[in-house]
């Protein structure tokens, strides 16, 4: 990807289903934008975070709005619950990955 605008646009997940996707993809895209990713690959790696974030949010039928997601207890529920339970490297990557991929520069 030559810069972080056409990165975020041309982001595609493979293992979120189509319809999912379609559906929370303006919002995922909304998010990284705002948090304003320094690189290509670091805008990847957020789309990636936030849309698997996401995604378990819509199953868990909570609403797309960045003031309900991206508190600590959200995150902190989808580590715990979220895909892939139990597993500590995935526990502390999504953690880390949940608090500050959406927000923008200076907020937690």
């Amino acid at each position: 990807m030559s810069d972080v605008p056409t990165a975020i646009a041309l982001y595609a997940p493979k293992k979120i289903p189509p319809t999912i996707w379609t559906a929370i993809a303006p919002f995922v895209r909304g998010c990284v934008t705002a948090a304003q990713p320094e690189s290509p690959w670091a805008a990847i790696q957020r789309m990636s975070t936030v849309a698997r974030f996401c995604a378990w949010a819509r199953e868990e039928h909570l609403p797309l709005e960045r003031e309900v997601l991206f508190t600590p207890d959200t995150i902190e529920r989808y580590v715990l619950v979220g895909p892939r339970p139990g597993v500590p490297t995935a526990r502390s990557c999504r953690r880390s990955g949940g608090r500050s991929p959406a927000a923008p520069p200076g907020h937690p």
